[in-house]
Parts: C-alpha cells; structure tokens; sequence
C-alpha cells in the first residue's frame, strides 16, 4: 500500500513497523502501522498476505483494529508520561503451526495515555477476520496498572503464544521499567503472566543521561523446550563512572517452561 501523497504528511499516508511470518503452506503474512509522515500518529494496524512468495498481495489490506477497541497514544512524538524516551507502536505477528491461528500484539491507549495496555487480535481464518482486542498484560485478572509497550511474540511448534513487553506495573509513579512475559496454552484463548527481571530499571539514566532514547524493539524466539526473550535493560547505568548512562540487552532463558507463572 504506497504513501497517500495527498494527505500532506497527515492522516494515513506512511506505512511503519512491518513484521513478516510464514505459514507452513508457504504463505506470507505481514502485519503493519498506518501512520503520519509529519508525526508518530498512528491511524490503524494492519495486515496483508501473499500466496505467492511475495509477488502479489491482497488487493486492499486488512484492517485489524476494530471500531471502539484501540487507540494510539495522542502524543504526537509517541511519548509517555513521566519521562522522555519515545514509545513507538511497535507491532508483533506470531503464526501456529499447530492450529493455524495468528496472533497479533500491539499497544492499547483506549484506557489513556498512562494506561497503555498490551492487547492480542487472533485470526482463525488465515487473516481475513479478526477478534475482538483482548489485553494480555494482566494483573489480577485485569489490566495491569501503568504503561506497558514494546511488545514481541513468538509461537511454539506445540502451538503455544509467548509475548514479551516493557512494563512499568511496579513503580506506582509509572516510571521505572521492568519486563514481563504472557503465555497461552490454548490458542491464545486466555494468557498467564511472568515477571522475568529481576530488577526495575530508570529510563532517565539512559542514552548520554538524557533519557530520549532507549531503542524500540524487544524479541522472543521460543521452541517447545525453551524460550529466549531479549529486552533492553539500563539497570547497569553507573554515571558515576561512564558519564553518559548505558542500556544493554538482556535474556532470560526458560527451560522446559520451568519459570512460575502468575496472573
């Protein structure tokens, strides 16, 4: 879908954070963020196939995001309350080879710019329709409080889900960072969360002490064996000693699912 250059850098007019995942039949699936030239304004998330390696594509994409149920963070340079770094929609796309199922993550604002949730849409017809958005970043059964962002997914050849995000449940000034983990044992049907840091860490200390930037992506790969979540961590910033503050990526490795979940 080329750039509508006649929305003069507003409305949807750029195409932002794409994600490829293959099926087990060859097919090509991508899922994407509609968003303005001018700013970080995200308009719809996305999805597109092709059957065919690539060459061709589905004649309009489809729009996953239903009416009333999501909603982009209103800040136009995608920030977050409390503090300076960017937090861009990024999107995640898993496919079960299992059940054939696709999941789909994002960042929720429909609750506000300081309740930022991650939610899951499924597809069980290959793309063409999709659920109801469902928040998998829980606490207690409900939303967890505060923002969460950076999501990632992954699925197992068994057919399990498992997303990773950044998280600021445990800071109740919604500022420092740690890191959880949902996974679904049943087609992503209801979700169990996992803190895998050990330890929060202060954004601020970041990126030369300024705190605009800690990178915006994390990543999980995951088999029926183990799991490699990796997510950018500043708990090691000493300016004291660098000056400048540091992040540095970070993985838990989960053995044979042994960490206890918790919802």
């Amino acid at each position: 879908m080329p750039d509508d250059f006649g929305d003069d850098g507003v409305g949807p007019s750029a195409n932002q954070f794409s994600v490829p995942v293959v099926q087990t039949n060859g097919h090509l699936d991508i899922a994407y963020v509609l968003e303005e030239c001018n700013t970080s304004l995200d308009h719809g998330l996305r999805f597109q196939r092709s059957k065919d390696g690539g060459t061709s594509f589905l004649k309009e994409p489809v729009r996953v995001n239903k009416p009333g149920q999501w909603a982009d963070n209103p800040n136009p340079d995608d920030l977050i309350p409390n503090t300076k770094f960017r937090a861009p929609n990024t999107v995640s796309l898993a496919y079960s080879p299992k059940t054939s199922t696709l999941a789909y993550v994002y960042t929720n604002y429909i609750s506000g710019r300081g309740k930022g949730n991650i939610d899951v849409s499924l597809s069980h017809d290959g793309g063409k329709t999709w659920s109801d958005a469902q928040t998998i970043s829980l606490q207690g059964g409900a939303p967890a409080p505060n923002n969460q962002f950076f999501p990632w997914i992954a699925a197992t050849p068994s057919g399990d889900f498992v997303a990773i995000w950044l998280d600021r449940r445990q800071d109740p000034s919604n500022h420092d960072i740690g890191t959880f983990e949902a996974r679904s044992t049943d087609d992503g049907n209801t979700w169990k969360n996992m803190n895998i840091s050990t330890t929060t860490w202060n954004p601020d200390l970041g990126f030369f002490k300024s705190g605009a930037f800690i990178g915006d992506y994390s990543g999980i790969a995951a088999n029926d064996s183990v799991t490699y979540p990796t997510w950018t961590d500043g708990r090691n910033s000493n300016i004291a000693n660098t000056g400048i503050g540091e992040t540095d990526v970070f993985t838990d490795v989960e053995i044979s699912r042994t960490a206890t979940a918790q919802q």
